[in-house]
């Protein structure tokens, strides 16, 4: 047997913790605007994961064509902008040092390090969770 119980609508707007709690307005994730968290999601993920494909193009592309409506989209795939600039950066630098030899060893690492954060953001962004790239410069406001 299963016990039934009934509250009012008073009753759990008081004992709800997080009634009385505003909105928290710096979380990574809002709600977007007529469409579902999931499709916001998934924007955001093919933004980080086309840019293999595109190094700067795939979250640049997803970025101005969904930013205005959905927020979540329009943070990240700045952030994601920011980073794919800075491994940019960090691979321009590793070609000349590589005739000194300094850059034979830097590259593969840069490389590595580049494949490994964006798969480990990606699939954080696609479980809801908001994420940042490690020792990147914000290029983009």
């Amino acid at each position: 047997m299963m016990a039934r119980y009934e509250f009012s609508e008073e009753s759990d707007r008081e004992e709800s913790p997080s009634a009385a709690l505003p909105p928290d307005s710096s979380s990574d994730i809002d709600r977007p605007n007529g469409g579902d968290d999931k499709d916001m999601r998934m924007w955001t993920m093919l933004g980080r994961l086309g840019a293999p494909l595109g190094r700067i193009l795939a979250p640049l592309i997803v970025w101005l064509i969904k930013k205005s409506q959905y927020p979540l989209v329009d943070r990240q795939e700045k952030k994601s902008l920011n980073f794919k600039i800075a491994v940019m950066i960090a691979v321009f630098c590793c070609i000349p040092l590589a005739f000194v030899f300094i850059g034979v060893v830097l590259l593969p690492a840069v490389m590595v390090a580049n494949l490994v954060l964006v798969i480990m953001v990606a699939v954080k962004t696609s479980n809801g969770a908001p994420c940042e790239y490690p020792m990147t410069i914000r290029f983009t406001k």
